[in-house]
C-alpha cells in the first residue's frame, strides 16, 4: 500500500493545493503524535463545511455500542457537496476490527465514487498497521494520492480498557461505555493512561508500541502478569474480583513489587500497622483486606504479636478477634511477654473499649490464675472486673496479697494501692483495714475478725465534730462532703489528687468519729452549716449499695468504686482551681461496711429491744426513749441508738447485695479529714511579712506529761498552727509576737519533727523539737 511520508507543512500544502475533481474525495492521514495529531484537527477544521463527532447518537445507539459506519457513509452521501471532517477513526478500528473485516465499511468508505471538488479527510492516530489489516491492500492508482503519513518522531500513548465490571467500582475508569470514551477524543479532552470500561472488551486486542493499549479483563489475571516473578506468592482465592480490581489504578506504579502495591492501595510509605490500626474503623474495605493481605503473604517477616495474630484469622473483618483472642493460645511461645506488651499496643490504638464475648469464651476456659491474669491488659471495666475476681478467689483460697503485688502494680495498679499497707493510720487501726480490705476483695465473713472489729477502740479518735471546729477556728477553708467515704479510701484517695494536681501535696490527714447511726440524714443534720461548703458527692454510696438492680456483679462494683475514686479526685481538684484563695478540707459523713452486709446473710439476727425500731438491715435500732437503755453486747450507745460495732446484727428482713452503714464498725464509724493546703498566690506574699522563730528547741514535759512550745513571731501573724505527729494544734498569743502551745503525749528523749503554719500558710519547712524533763541543776565548778 503506497503510503506518502510528508512533512506536516508539507502536507497542508498539498492539501491547500488539493482542489481539482476526483472520483475518490477520501483522504487519510496517518500521525503518531498526539499533539499534531489535534493540530492537524484544528486546521482542518477551519476548512471544513461539516465536523463529524463519531460519538455522536447516530452514529453510536447507545451508551456501549461500536460506532455504525454504515450510518456513517449514509450521512456522507447526503453532503456530497461538502468538505467534511472525519477525525478519530482510529479508536473505531480498535473496537470494530472484527465487525470491519465482515462488513468492510471503511473501504466501502474509501472507495466511494463522487466526483466532487469536496474532500472527506479522515485524521487517525497511530492505527496505520491497524488500518493496514482491516482494510487490506488498496489500488495504487486509485489512492496514490490518498493516504499521508506525517514524518516525526512519535509520543508514546497508553490507554486502558476494562471488562464491563469494572464499571461499578468508583474510581478505577475514567468513562463507562464507547460512546463516553470517543466523547473525550471528540472534546479533545484525551490523555495519555485514561481507561474506560466497556462490555466489548472481547472485540478488543492488546497492543504495545507508540499506542499502548491494555486490556484488562480479570483484574487478578492483569496483576499477576504486571508483577511478574513477584506474583508467585499471589493466589486468586486471597481476594474478591473487587478487591483485586481496586489494586489496578496502583499497577504501573508498583515496579513489579507486591509490597509497593499494597503500600499504594494503602496510601503509605512505609508499613506500620499500629499506625493502620489506630484508623481502622476508618478505613474501607478494600485497604482492611490489603492489611490482612500484606500478613497473608508474609511479607511482614517478623515474629510479632501482630503477625501471629493475623494466621489465625479468616478474614480481614476478623482481624480485631483475633487480635484479642490470640494471645490465649501462644502462652508457651518463646515471645509471650513481649507479645502481651504488642497485643496491649494493638489493642490500645484499635481503641478497643470492652473485649468481645469471643475472647471472654475462650480466656475462661483458661485455669492458671497469674496466667490469665498476665493476659489481661487491665483497659477495661470487664478486664479490671475480671482481676479483682481472680484475686478474689486466690484470696479466699488462702492466698496472701503479697503473692499478686508485682503483677497487680503492672495490671490493675488500683488494686494494688487498695491492698497495700494503709499510711495515714496508727498501728492498730493501720492492721484492722488492711485486713477489712483483704477480706472485702475475697467476699468472705468470718466471726473472729468480725470480734477483730469490735476491739478497735473508737474512743480514742476525737469526732469529726471536734476536728472540724478546731479546722475551721484556724483557716479558711472550703469543706468537700463524700457520701459513704470510709478511711479505706484514704491511700488510693490522696494517691489519685496527687496525680491530677502534683500542688495538692502533704496534706494533713485526721481521723475522727461519725454520728451514731451512721446515716447521711443524721450526720448531715448535725453537721455545722457552714462547714457544707456545696452539695456532697453521693456517687460512691449510691453505688455501694447497689441500687442499680440491674447491675448486682460485686466485683465490677469494686471495680466501679476504684473509678468513682477518679472522679471525686477530679472533685477536690476542681474545688481547689475554683478556690485558690481557700484551703481545701475533705470529710464524709459516714463509711460502709461490705462485711456487715456479709454478716447479714452469714449470721443470725439478734433481738432488738421490743420497743426499739431496727433500722438499716439491723445494723442499729432506735429505742422510744434515751432513759433505760438496755445492755448489749458489742453495741455504742448515743442517746436511744444502739449500734453494732462488730458485724453482728439486730434481726431485720430485707437483702443486702452491697454495702451497708448505720453501724458503729471501724469502716462504718470513722472517717477521714483531709486538709490541703491552699493553692493561691496570695498566701505567698503574707508569708514573706511574717516570720517566726523557736524560743528554744527543747521542750520539757510537766506532772502532767504536757510539753510547752513557745513561739516569737515578726510581722502581721493573726493565728499559728502547730502540726505534730499529723495533728493539728493551735497557739494561743501571750503577748506582743509571743506565742505558745500545749503539746500532750510526747514521750521522753524522743524527736520529733513539727511544721509551723503563720496564717494559715501551708509550708514545707520542718522544726525539730527535743523532749527533756527538768530537774536539779548541778553545779560542776569545783
Amino acid at each position: 500500500m503506497l503510503i506518502k511520508p510528508v512533512s506536516f507543512q508539507k502536507l497542508i500544502d498539498e492539501m491547500s493545493a488539493d482542489n481539482l475533481e476526483s472520483r475518490f474525495v477520501a483522504r487519510v492521514f496517518f500521525v503518531n503524535n498526539i499533539n499534531t495529531y489535534y493540530q492537524l484537527i484544528a486546521l482542518l477544521a477551519d476548512w471544513s463545511d461539516i465536523i463529524i463527532d463519531i460519538s455522536d447518537d447516530m452514529f453510536c445507539k447507545g451508551e456501549d455500542t461500536v460506532p455504525d459506519l454504515k450510518v456513517l457513509i449514509d450521512y456522507l452521501n447526503a453532503h456530497k457537496d461538502s468538505n467534511i471532517l472525519l477525525p478519530h477513526l482510529g479508536e473505531y478500528l480498535r473496537v470494530g476490527e472484527a465487525t470491519e473485516r465482515n462488513s468492510a465499511c471503511l473501504y466501502s468508505l474509501l472507495n466511494r465514487h463522487v466526483h466532487s471538488k469536496k474532500r472527506i479527510w479522515i485524521p487517525i492516530f497511530s492505527a496505520k498497521g491497524l488500518f493496514h489489516s482491516i482494510v487490506g491492500k488498496l489500488d495504487e492508482e486509485r489512492f496514490g494520492d490518498a493516504l499521508f503519513e506525517i514524518d516525526e518522531a512519535p509520543t508514546v500513548f497508553s490507554a486502558l480498557a476494562y471488562s464491563k465490571t469494572f464499571a461499578s467500582f468508583p474510581g478505577i475508569v475514567n468513562v463507562n461505555g464507547l460512546k463516553s470514551w470517543l466523547r473525550l477524543w471528540d472534546e479533545k479532552k484525551i490523555k495519555s493512561g485514561m481507561s474506560f470500561a466497556t462490555r466489548h472488551i472481547k472485540l478488543l486486542s492488546q497492543s504495545s508500541g507508540d499506542y499502548e493499549l491494555t486490556i484488562v479483563a480479570d483484574p487478578f489475571t492483569y496483576i499477576r502478569n504486571s508483577l511478574g516473578e513477584d506474583s508467585k506468592k499471589l493466589v486468586k482465592e486471597l481476594g474478591a474480583v473487587e478487591q483485586w480490581t481496586a489494586l489496578v489504578p496502583q499497577v504501573s506504579a508498583a515496579k513489579g513489587k507486591i509490597e509497593n502495591l499494597i503500600l499504594l492501595g494503602l496510601n503509605i510509605v512505609k508499613f506500620d500497622p499500629y499506625q493502620i490500626l489506630a484508623t481502622w474503623n476508618a478505613l474501607d474495605s478494600s485497604k482492611k483486606w490489603l492489611f490482612y493481605l500484606w500478613y497473608n503473604l508474609g511479607l511482614n517477616q517478623k515474629s510479632d504479636y501482630i503477625s501471629y495474630a493475623l494466621s489465625k484469622a479468616q478474614s480481614a473483618t476478623a482481624i480485631p478477634i483475633s487480635l484479642e483472642c490470640a494471645i490465649l493460645s501462644c502462652s508457651e511461645n518463646a515471645n509471650f511477654e513481649e507479645w502481651l506488651i504488642q497485643r496491649k499496643e494493638a489493642l490500645d490504638v484499635l481503641g478497643i473499649t470492652e473485649l468481645s464475648q469471643e475472647f471472654w469464651m475462650k480466656y475462661d476456659e483458661q485455669s492458671n490464675t497469674r496466667l490469665k491474669i498476665k493476659i489481661l491488659t487491665g483497659r477495661t471495666h470487664n478486664e479490671r472486673t475480671k482481676i479483682i475476681e481472680l484475686i478474689s478467689q486466690s484470696l479466699s483460697s488462702g492466698n496472701s496479697p503479697n503473692d499478686f503485688k508485682s503483677i497487680l502494680r503492672e495490671k490493675y495498679p488500683d488494686l494494688a494501692l487498695y491492698l497495700s499497707e494503709p499510711e495515714y493510720l496508727d498501728h492498730d487501726l493501720s492492721d484492722y483495714i488492711a485486713q477489712y480490705k483483704v477480706n472485702k476483695i475475697a467476699d468472705r465473713f468470718n466471726l473472729s475478725f468480725s470480734t477483730k472489729a469490735g476491739e478497735i477502740n473508737l474512743y480514742n479518735y476525737k469526732t469529726r465534730g471536734q476536728i472540724l471546729f478546731s479546722l475551721k477556728g484556724s483557716c479558711d477553708a472550703y469543706f468537700l462532703w463524700i457520701d459513704g467515704m470510709s478511711i479505706e479510701w484514704i491511700d488510693m484517695l490522696l494517691s489519685k489528687v496527687k496525680k491530677k494536681n502534683s500542688a495538692l501535696v502533704n496534706p494533713s490527714v485526721d481521723i475522727g468519729t461519725a454520728v451514731l447511726p451512721t446515716v447521711t440524714s443524721i450526720n448531715m443534720a448535725k453537721a455545722d452549716p457552714s462547714t457544707i461548703s456545696e452539695k456532697k458527692f453521693d456517687e460512691l454510696d449510691t453505688l455501694s449499695h447497689i441500687k442499680d438492680k440491674n447491675d448486682c456483679n460485686y466485683h465490677s462494683i469494686i471495680a466501679k468504686q476504684f473509678e468513682v475514686m477518679d472522679r471525686i479526685a477530679d472533685f477536690i481538684c476542681q474545688a481547689a482551681l475554683k478556690h485558690p484563695d481557700k484551703d481545701i478540707i475533705v470529710t464524709a459523713d459516714h463509711g460502709m461496711s461490705r462485711l456487715a452486709a456479709r454478716s447479714f446473710h452469714k449470721t443470725d439476727g439478734v433481738n432488738a429491744p421490743s420497743s426499739a425500731i431496727v433500722y438499716n438491715h439491723g445494723r442499729y435500732c432506735v429505742m422510744p426513749s434515751d432513759n433505760k437503755i438496755p445492755s448489749i453486747t458489742n453495741t455504742l450507745k448515743e442517746e436511744n441508738v444502739i449500734a453494732y460495732k462488730t458485724y453482728n446484727h439486730f434481726t431485720s428482713p430485707g437483702n443486702a447485695p452491697g454495702e451497708l452503714h448505720g453501724g458503729a464498725s471501724p469502716e462504718e464509724m470513722l472517717v477521714p479529714i483531709i486538709h490541703f493546703k491552699r493553692l493561691g498566690q496570695k498566701a505567698e506574699k503574707t508569708r514573706a511579712d511574717a516570720t517566726y522563730d523557736l524560743v528554744s528547741p527543747d521542750v520539757f514535759l510537766d506532772s502532767n506529761g504536757n510539753a510547752e512550745l513557745f513561739i516569737t513571731t515578726k510581722g502581721l501573724v493573726k493565728n499559728i498552727t502547730v502540726e505534730i505527729n499529723t495533728k493539728q494544734l493551735q497557739a494561743h498569743a501571750t503577748g506582743d509576737g509571743n506565742w505558745n502551745v500545749l503539746i500532750s503525749g510526747l514521750i521522753l528523749d524522743q524527736r520529733y519533727s513539727v511544721r509551723i503554719f503563720l496564717n494559715n500558710i501551708f509550708t514545707t519547712k520542718t522544726e525539730t523539737i527535743c523532749v527533756k524533763r527538768k530537774g536539779l541543776v548541778v553545779d560542776d565548778d569545783f
